[in-house]
């Protein structure tokens, strides 16, 4: 299943947690408890078309140059330096 693009993502009803991912060539992968939507820039668009909300896909959307930034999960050290992708910077 790595490397294998989503086609669909399937709501739990009420839950709103994923209960099922669609990938390409048709498989489907059933969540116990909900699933990570891990797309990347398809990622408003799959929401979009699961939840009927278009919101999600123009909120979503590909941008060069955007980055998260998060705050470190308690316990994890400090860093010092990192290393950064230079397509960004272009």
């Amino acid at each position: 299943m790595f490397d294998t693009p989503a086609a669909a993502l399937h709501v739990r009803p009420g839950a709103g947690a994923a209960a099922a991912v669609t990938v390409d060539g048709g498989c489907c992968v059933r969540a116990r408890l909900g699933a990570v939507v891990a797309s990347g820039v398809w990622s408003g668009q799959l929401l979009a078309e699961a939840t009927g909300q278009p919101l999600w896909a123009r909120s979503l959307a590909p941008r060069r140059g955007h980055l998260l930034e998060l705050d470190p999960p308690p316990g994890m050290p400090h860093l010092t330096h990192g290393v950064m992708e230079m397509s960004y910077t272009k």
